[in-house]
């Protein structure tokens, strides 16, 4: 048994497996947020809860084909998210235990340790075996009915046929898959136990934290974390407010589903539009809220990195102590800046390129309004690529940077990850 202190480190793993599970992760919740965003309004507007004028139904083709491309992606994504968290876990749990006996004063992360292949090897084969199943079931159907209505001469059959082809091929393909995963890699630890070196490295950081002591961070860092944290709570007011709003307005128009669509008079009418208009100012003000809270946290964490790395540099470790959440939220997964320029750029980034391609679909499908008018459709796709490929470049300096500085981080001041912040008297030296 090793007489060296036992820590927390970052052991190093593939940076490939990691960037993929990151991007893949990012389109899925970008799009499932867009898809939130996009399905509600046309719900509304579909039970005719909400009273617009003529002209904005125009918008109707858009939203539809909108919506049901984006959902078809996230059905392909999702099988995609699982496969990348197996290949994180697999390529990160084999690094671990190849570095552990060489490392025997270091213990993985929390976060680290919480990746099992065999956890995420089950889930992705149960994920297989259902895409497998929908998709025979779905292609059979329509390579039948595509060969019957083929028969009789129905128009455009032979694309029912093609498709019900391909959803058999992709469905054996994904029973295949799901087949070869049944073996893998022994995921005995060479160390004889982790359980012992977790309980280790966390007395170890509570005993580093009681020795050096906390000191205060400087006053224009904590200012900009309180900015930071209070941009983040009108985040969620904003988002709940506007919530409830836009629910309260369609209860007032139309109580219930079968229930007829209320009018009021004069009066009444106009100040439920006047409700209206605040509350599309209310959520333009959010994302604009949104929009800064992203910006203001990844100023705010690559500032605190930044002065937590230049003492680093100037050898003053043995100083005061950063304060426990200053070091828990810095070494945090995603707790970098580009961590939250990326989660903020995949808000803004594939949800307005389908639009932008979907403008320019529906226009080629007969609805001339979008033939005519392409500008909107070209902007959206602009700013959606713009977006995405900033939310790849992000993702891809996340997962290069942040492993070494949290490393550099760690090895200057240990840090119980899993404790709650230290009591006020265990902070004095």
């Amino acid at each position: 048994m090793t007489t060296t202190p036992m820590r927390y480190a970052e052991m190093p793993t593939p940076a490939v497996p990691r960037i993929m599970f990151s991007v893949v992760t990012r389109l899925l919740i970008g799009l499932i947020a867009g898809w939130l965003t996009m399905f509600v309004p046309l719900l509304a507007l579909e039970e005719d809860a909400v009273e617009v004028e003529r002209r904005w139904y125009q918008f109707d083709a858009l939203s539809r084909y909108a919506i049901g491309i984006v959902f078809v992606l996230i059905v392909a994504l999702a099988p995609l998210a699982v496969a990348g968290w197996h290949w994180v876990s697999l390529t990160g749990r084999r690094a671990i235990e190849t570095l552990a006996p060489q490392r025997l004063d270091q213990v993985a992360t929390q976060h680290q340790l919480s990746f099992w292949p065999s956890e995420s090897r089950k889930t992705l084969r149960i994920t297989l075996y259902s895409y497998a199943g929908t998709l025979l079931v779905v292609g059979a159907f329509l390579f039948i009915f595509g060969l019957i209505s083929l028969a009789d001469d129905v128009p455009d059959s032979i694309q029912a046929v093609i498709i019900g082809a391909v959803l058999v091929v992709l469905s054996a393909g994904s029973f295949w898959w799901a087949r070869s995963l049944r073996t893998g890699f022994s995921e005995q630890s060479p160390r004889k136990t982790w359980s012992d070196d977790l309980g280790q490295a966390r007395a170890q950081a509570r005993k580093a934290a009681k020795s050096q002591g906390a000191g205060p961070i400087p006053g224009w860092l904590r200012t900009l974390l309180l900015v930071a944290r209070a941009a983040e709570v009108l985040v969620g007011v904003g988002v709940s407010v506007t919530a409830g709003l836009v629910i309260l307005g369609v209860i007032v128009r139309k109580p219930c589903r079968t229930c007829d669509e209320r009018t009021f008079g004069e009066g009444i009418e106009l100040t439920l539009d006047r409700f209206w208009v605040g509350v599309m100012v209310l959520a333009l003000v959010v994302a604009a809220i949104i929009v800064a809270h992203g910006l203001l946290g990844a100023l705010a964490n690559g500032l605190t990195r930044r002065v937590l790395l230049n003492r680093i540099k100037r050898g003053d470790i043995d100083g005061a102590r950063p304060q426990h959440p200053v070091l828990a939220q810095t070494v945090g997964e995603d707790s970098g800046p580009w961590d939250r320029l990326a989660h903020l750029a995949s808000l803004w980034g594939p949800m307005p390129l389908l639009l932008g391609l979907t403008w320019w679909l529906v226009g080629r499908v007969g609805h001339t309004q979008y033939v005519e008018t392409p500008a909107p459709g070209q902007w959206l796709v602009g700013v959606g690529v713009v977006m995405t490929v900033v939310m790849v470049a992000c993702c891809m300096l996340a997962e290069v940077t942040n492993p070494p500085q949290r490393e550099a981080i760690r090895a200057a001041w240990p840090v119980d990850e899993r404790a709650d912040p230290p009591r006020r008297r265990d902070q004095s030296s």
